[in-house]
């Protein structure tokens, strides 16, 4: 007989049942409080033996190639490590890493999700499994192989898929397939509104987090790809919305610890460095949409002078107000550097930082050829300067960070997204120059 595919509420009602995890609950039932009656399993676990699951990455994600096309366990295990240590919690927030890697290791993980880390990583392994393949060449075998395996998941929609389009999104920007990482974001886009993330959460202190960064790294990556693409966004910054906790309460957690994910208005009585460096990075994320809008409403030449210096300001304090909302301890210090350097934190809080002087110097590039001489003369205009002055100050400040990083070996350089933001940098300073 063919196994139920929907659970008894949302047959009767002709929904289409939705879950988010093995073992739990459908959106439905949540959403009304009812007891649900289907309980999601996966198609390959009833065939997968404990050696298969070490020798092969059969997961729940299905769909791949056969277990002598992958890399061996060892090498598997050390590209997920250093996908946590390069790349998860700089550039995207999706995953509890305790939890992933006890997934893996059991053969619990999506081969998708694997495959992802094993793209977007491998360019940077000295195993020698790899020494025969330039790094420039590593992804594309991995990355085919990853979608593979994500469009042949048993389970469309749940959050395993989210985090699949968000990853592998990730790895096709990397390797300039613009195509792919639009059709990835928009379905992860409609993943969270089915999955009615962050209203419906998940019992569980780890789970409920991890969907809770999941919405929030969606709606960033929504924000920044329709002000690039000049579409409407479908995600909401709802300051009703939770916001993730910090980093080290969220990496600490354990799925043997009865503990609850604090109350969020305690959370808001920390203040912003109790909501941790990620919730900071937000209204950065939302002022950088602001910031390209105005940038491309002023290419069409809409505003005049006045109106362009008005909105200019009104950014512009937006922006010194974040700044100035920052504790103490979440100045870009030396001493803040070594303190969250000591905590492993350091590429994250680097990168706030990086992220709050780029949208300033974007803000005001567009006054650095305003305020020069013309030929008919200097420009009499004090707050072109003025603009054009902070423009440079912002350019030389995210520079500084980078060399400073490079400086002390600091891995945080890497990034397509800080390689953009030290290319808009460079070209300020090249302005000063000429």
């Amino acid at each position: 007989m063919r196994p139920s595919s929907a659970c008894d509420t949302c047959r009767l009602r002709k929904r289409k049942c939705i879950v988010t995890g093995r073992s739990r609950p459908c959106t439905l039932c949540v959403l009304k409080g009812l007891d649900c009656s289907f309980i999601a399993t996966t198609q390959m676990e009833d065939f997968i033996t404990p050696h298969h699951q070490e020798n092969s990455l059969a997961g729940p994600g299905g769909g791949g190639p056969c277990a002598w096309d992958y890399p061996p366990p060892d090498v598997r295990r050390e590209l997920v490590d250093l996908y946590f240590d390069l790349v998860h919690d700089k550039q995207h927030i999706i995953f509890h890493r305790y939890s992933f890697i006890q997934e893996q290791q059991q053969g619990r993980a999506a081969n998708f999700l694997v495959l992802g880390m094993i793209a977007l990583m491998a360019r940077f392994s000295s195993n020698p499994y790899f020494e025969d393949i330039q790094p420039r060449d590593r992804a594309a075998p991995w990355l085919q192989r990853a979608i593979q395996a994500f469009n042949a998941r048993p389970n469309l929609i749940d959050i395993q898929s989210l985090q699949g389009c968000i990853l592998l999104a990730f790895v096709a920007f990397v390797e300039g397939d613009s195509a792919q990482d639009t059709l990835l974001s928009a379905q992860a886009v409609r993943m969270v509104q089915v999955l009615h993330l962050p209203v419906v959460l998940s019992p569980g202190a780890i789970q409920r987090e991890t969907e809770i960064r999941l919405y929030w790294q969606t709606w960033m990556m929504e924000t920044w790809d329709c002000v690039q693409a000049q579409l409407p966004a479908q995600l909401q910054s709802n300051p009703q919305f939770p916001r993730p906790l910090e980093e080290s309460v969220f990496s600490s957690m354990r799925c043997s610890q009865e503990q609850d994910r604090p109350a969020d208005c305690q959370i808001a009585q920390r203040g912003p460095q109790g909501s941790g460096i990620w919730s900071l990075i937000l209204p950065l994320t939302e002022m950088h949409g602001l910031v390209v809008r105005l940038n491309d409403q002023l290419t069409h030449g809409t505003f005049s002078q006045s109106e362009i210096h008005a909105q200019v300001e009104s950014l512009s304090c937006k922006l010194e107000s974040w700044l100035g909302s920052l504790p103490r301890s979440m100045r870009n210090t030396p001493s803040n550097r070594k303190m969250f350097s000591d905590q492993g934190l350091l590429q994250e809080f680097i990168n706030m930082h990086l992220l709050y002087h780029h949208q300033s110097q974007l803000l005001y590039y567009q006054f650095l050829h305003q305020a020069v001489s013309s030929e008919e003369g200097p420009r009499d205009d004090p707050e072109s300067k003025k603009y054009a002055g902070l423009c440079k100050l912002h350019a030389t400040a995210l520079s500084e960070i980078m060399w400073d990083m490079n400086l002390a070996n600091t891995p945080c350089v890497w990034s397509p997204l800080n390689g953009h933001l030290l290319v808009i940098a460079s070209s300020v300073h090249l302005h000063s120059m000429l």
